[in-house]
């Protein structure tokens, strides 16, 4: 990569900020597609050099990045510090940038007392980059949801109290077979409770049950922006994508679903799927293998993988997976398919 050559190779002292902010954006691009590859040196590289130069915008800017992603999958307040500052000083040393502006407004979007800078770097970013439009929708969510939280204490408990029993008149409706009639009563208890995360869960649920997609869509992140780490909100987008033919989107929300419950055999298998409808057959196989594990009696999990491992161009693996299906009762559908991976195998001998 350019930037690190100009990293480890002598630069005029003009050029010590990291050049200009088209160039910036453009290296900051390449360089965060690094970094889950060579997470650990990419850190220590990035340390080292904002340490050694602190005006090299495209460090501070990669490692600001780095450190919000690691604040999203272990928050830290420690985490998030450290990337705030790395970030504000990216948009200091790049003030046309606008990815700076906008992780810079993501990461100040997680804490009530830097709500307002996040609403403002965002709004800089799309002035800067109306593109990132499609991208910004859910710092915007997070904003609000912030700014909900910021009025909790404000909260009458009257109100509290009143969105609960909307909810659960909601809830009875749904255990009863009428999800329709339960929507306006959830939505009542958003309107009296705007960050009531079940409430907002279980209307995108009503709305996907419904056949209502967008609204199902808006319901499900609006509860994540709640609270981020909701398992079922990432099932139920990654389903809705799935429905869409997003495959790639749908992927990204069930891979968040299966770190809160790495064992959950369904939404495991449908990763497996998804990798390999997205062309990624090593993370298949992967998935499918772990899979096997939690079900050694089923043969599907097998036949899967014995495919994934296939087109990974993995043949060995590929006959062991098979043949390891020899001798099971199949469905129909499933003995079609073993059928099909049997005669692929055998034109590679």
């Amino acid at each position: 990569m350019n930037f690190f050559k100009r990293w480890f190779e002598p630069k005029p002292e003009q050029d010590a900020v990291g050049g200009n902010a088209p160039g910036g954006t453009e290296t900051t691009n390449s360089m965060a597609a690094t970094l889950p590859a060579k997470e650990q040196a990419t850190r220590d590289l990035l340390t080292a050099v904002t340490s050694a130069d602190p005006s090299n915008a495209e460090a501070q800017l990669g490692l600001g990045m780095l450190l919000l992603r690691d604040f999203t999958h272990e928050p830290s307040a420690a985490t998030l510090h450290d990337a705030v500052e790395h970030l504000a000083r990216a948009v200091t040393l790049l003030p046309q940038s606008p990815e700076a502006h906008f992780y810079l407004a993501l990461a100040q979007s997680y804490t009530l007392d830097t709500i307002d800078e996040a609403a403002q770097h965002l709004e800089q970013a799309l002035l800067l980059d109306p593109a990132l439009a499609a991208r910004a929708s859910e710092v915007q969510e997070r904003i609000t949801a912030a700014r909900v939280g910021m009025q909790q204490q404000a909260l009458e408990p009257e109100s509290l109290h009143a969105a609960v029993q909307q909810y659960e008149q909601a809830q009875a409706l749904i255990d009863d077979g009428q999800p329709a009639a339960a929507l306006p009563l959830l939505a009542k208890a958003v309107e009296l409770y705007p960050a009531y995360a079940e409430a907002l869960l279980t209307l995108g649920e009503v709305y996907r049950q419904l056949g209502r997609a967008d609204e199902a869509i808006a319901a499900f992140r609006r509860a994540l922006a709640v609270r981020p780490h909701m398992f079922q909100a990432h099932v139920g987008l990654g389903s809705l994508y799935v429905q869409r033919g997003d495959h790639q989107r749908a992927l990204d929300q069930l891979l968040l679903a299966l770190e809160q419950q790495p064992e959950q055999p369904q939404v495991l298998r449908n990763v497996g799927l998804l990798q390999l409808a997205t062309g990624k057959p090593a993370d298949a196989v992967a998935a499918f293998r772990r899979l096997c594990a939690l079900q050694p009696d089923d043969p599907e999990p097998r036949l899967q993988l014995a495919l994934a491992a296939l087109q990974n161009g993995d043949y060995a693996a590929a006959r062991e997976a098979l043949g390891r299906v020899r001798g099971a009762v199949l469905t129909p559908k499933q003995q079609q398919l073993a059928e099909q991976l049997a005669a692929q195998l055998a034109e590679e001998l």
